[in-house]
């Protein structure tokens, strides 16, 4: 049976083209959004939008068929009651020994999930085809959302 190996979300990263290994910048561990409300419409100002990547490995056992074929997804739950984003969904086969691990990734490009605080996670699910049982890990990152009011322009002084 396929085991988690890591979840996580990130700025960015890059893997090594002769070795395959991975490396991680900026790992998201905390989101703090502040919004400013506008003193003559009193509606808040967007901010710019977050990107991030979101990247889950798994693994095979040994005696696992490398025949089996699973589905997939990748999945967006934001603070609050909001619905549920699947982000990626598709289907994969293990590649043959040596080789024990597959690895989703997924570019979420200037998102505004952020509205309100609590806890973001991106998920990774996968099950064999046929099956009704996922499996499944989460990457969970605390999210906090600032209000603060924007100035008025003042008037030059003496004018």
């Amino acid at each position: 049976m396929p085991r988690p190996l890591y979840i996580l979300c990130c700025e960015s990263y890059a893997v090594d083209s002769q070795t395959g290994k991975l490396s991680i910048f900026n790992l998201l561990e905390q989101i703090i959004r502040t919004k400013e409300s506008s003193p003559k419409s009193g509606r808040d100002v967007p901010r710019p939008a977050l990107s991030f990547v979101g990247m889950a490995a798994w693994g095979r056992e040994e005696n696992d068929d490398p025949n089996n074929e699973y589905e997939f997804d990748l999945r967006i739950h934001r603070p609050g009651e909001g619905e549920v984003i699947v982000a990626r969904a598709g289907k994969f086969m293990f590649a043959p020994l040596p080789k024990l691990a597959y690895r989703f990734i997924v570019h979420m490009l200037n998102t505004d999930f952020w509205q309100e605080s609590g806890e973001f996670r991106f998920e990774s699910r996968i099950r064999e085809i046929g099956s009704t049982e996922w499996l499944s890990q989460h990457y969970p990152v605390s999210v906090t959302v600032q209000t603060i009011a924007r100035k008025a322009p003042q008037a030059p002084a003496g004018g």
